[in-house]
């Protein structure tokens, strides 16, 4: 199937397209996330390795851990099991998340 959009950062999976919830630089063992709240709705993740969360900017997103809600502070690090999922509450501004690995 051709992309119907072919410009778009976007992810293809068995011939449906959604657009990526956040842009992603990777370099190396940390990766930063920046999310635009226009665009998206709460989102989940499951990491497979153990992941260091950290947020770069001041924001009122949240984040859901064993059912745990907590805020994301910058130099807050929230430690991640691999395999355990979280889910990210959108907030009102843009928010950048350092994640090491």
């Amino acid at each position: 199937m051709n992309c119907k959009n072919p410009g778009v950062k976007h992810k293809c999976t068995c011939g449906s397209h959604t657009v990526s919830p956040y842009e992603e630089d990777n370099l190396g063992h940390v990766s930063i996330r920046t999310f635009n709240n226009e665009t998206l709705s709460n989102i989940s993740f499951v990491e497979e390795g153990d992941r260091w969360l950290e947020a770069i900017n001041e924001n009122d997103w949240k984040i859901i851990i064993d059912d745990e809600i907590q805020s994301l502070e910058p130099k807050k690090i929230i430690q991640i099991p691999g395999g355990m999922p979280y889910s990210l509450l959108k907030g009102t501004s843009k928010f950048s998340l350092k994640i090491t690995k």
